[in-house]
């Protein structure tokens, strides 16, 4: 899976652990989308899978199931 550099952390709700490490994200603002990933994951937060909206919307269309899908950003 692609790790893509795409939070805007600076405009995104981000708490840190005294160390400098994310300790969670409160609400994700993207630079950008992925222009080669429909997967993907963030530096930042290396346990959450994120995709696309175009990934989502082929999911939906499909009508596939057992996948949680929650709107968690903007770019």
């Amino acid at each position: 899976l692609t790790t893509c550099d795409v939070l805007d952390e600076a405009a995104s709700a981000v708490k840190y652990f005294s160390t400098g490490r994310v300790l969670r994200i409160a609400r994700f603002i993207f630079k950008e989308a992925p222009s080669d990933s429909t997967l993907f994951r963030i530096p930042q937060l290396q346990t959450v899978i994120f995709c696309t909206a175009r990934f989502r919307a082929a999911v939906l269309d499909a009508g596939l199931q057992g996948l949680r899908l929650e709107n968690v950003g903007e770019s």
